[in-house]
């Protein structure tokens, strides 16, 4: 039975060497070369370098591809956002969305975007997805994020994974209480957390 790898065009594995070794530069060569085989080809190819730009929080992949006009910005949700991890802090994979032009206060739509929500990240926005980073929290607020009264899970979700430090923050800005707040934060076995919201709260 043929491999996957060998169904991908040639291009494709020059992309995957630039994720992994290269330089933006040789990015760049990979991507043309793809573009240059097939149509088909150049779309796994920006795929792939998207997907690796945003995982692994790579921003001077994700600024070429968006300055390139690889990528459509207007498709990268709050889900993408959130899930990257790497060296860097989350943080700076939105800023260069937001610092051209990127809507902190969108919602995750369960379709329409590059990344494919888990259930649990539908309709919800950037702030409520990094609820358990208080420097990410903190980030989202100064840029401009706004908090509903209808995000009813945004404490919730603090009470269970996030600190105390998190909880006063939000609240400071507004968040409302939901039945669920103290109720998680006992299932969860967070007796500090319980105190704080039983005496100051």
């Amino acid at each position: 039975m043929p491999s996957k790898k060998k169904d991908m065009p040639y291009s494709w594995e020059m992309v995957v060497e630039a994720n992994r070794h290269g330089t933006v530069e040789d990015l760049d060569l990979a991507l043309l070369s793809a573009f240059e085989e097939s149509e088909k080809a150049y779309e796994i190819s920006v795929d792939s370098a998207r997907v690796n730009a945003t995982l692994n929080n790579k921003v001077d992949r994700l600024e070429y591809l968006l300055d390139e006009g690889h990528i459509d910005m207007n498709k990268i949700g709050p889900a993408s956002v959130a899930s990257s991890f790497g060296d860097s802090s989350p943080k700076d994979l939105a800023a260069v969305l937001v610092s051209r032009g990127w809507d902190i206060n969108q919602i995750q739509q369960t379709r329409g975007t590059y990344h494919s929500p888990a259930s649990n990240e539908f309709n919800k926005k950037l702030i409520q997805l990094v609820c358990r980073d208080e420097e990410m929290v903190r980030w989202c607020l100064d840029k401009g994020a706004t908090i509903e009264q209808s995000d009813e899970t945004l404490l919730a979700d603090v009470a269970s994974f996030g600190s105390i430090d998190t909880c006063r923050i939000l609240l400071e800005h507004g968040a409302p209480i939901s039945e669920s707040t103290l109720h998680n934060a006992a299932w969860r076995g967070r007796p500090e957390m319980v105190t704080y919201l039983v005496d100051e709260v």
